[in-house]
């Protein structure tokens, strides 16, 4: 499982096509605006539990009992918030358009990983995937998102920048 996304991030930090933006810079661009989306939609899900005082609305309490849907609308919106302000920043080509579809489709692939990696822990019966670092739950709970975001991004910009 880690060692797929791990060969799509390489692979985005060496593209290299005709007119494209440096692969440093699209590396810097998926990772920020994956990691805006999953701390978001954190932040935006405990602020929203409490101020309804534990009645926020559960995706998947089976398998993810803290995700709900206010913390799932404030992570996209500020994923793609973050990814226009960030892609007409770092690239020379604006366009609105690709910006928005691009942080809607990161923030999706994130939100799929995490509760990927979440079904695989519920299955093996444990709550973290390592103590590594403390309150994080282990790499692969910080890592997750990447699971469909590396594949996911490195086919975008392959149709992007044909």
């Amino acid at each position: 499982m880690g060692l797929l996304p791990l060969f799509f991030l390489s692979k985005i930090y060496f593209f290299n096509k005709l007119n494209s933006p440096a692969g440093a810079q699209l590396l810097l661009y998926m990772v920020v605006v994956t990691k805006s989306g999953d701390t978001f939609a954190y932040v935006t899900g405990i602020l929203s539990n409490r101020i309804m005082k534990g009645k926020n609305h559960k995706i998947v309490p089976s398998i993810s009992p803290k995700k709900s849907w206010e913390g799932t609308i404030g992570g996209l919106f500020f994923s793609v918030l973050t990814s226009f302000f960030l892609y007409n920043y770092l690239f020379e080509e604006k366009s609105a358009t690709v910006a928005v579809v691009l942080g809607f489709l990161l923030f999706l692939g994130g939100f799929a990983g995490d509760l990927s990696e979440s079904a695989l822990k519920r299955i093996c019966g444990v709550k973290d995937s390592g103590a590594i670092i403390p309150g994080m739950g282990g790499v692969y709970d910080l890592l997750d998102s990447f699971i469909f975001n590396a594949p996911l991004f490195y086919f975008s910009i392959c149709l992007f920048y044909k």
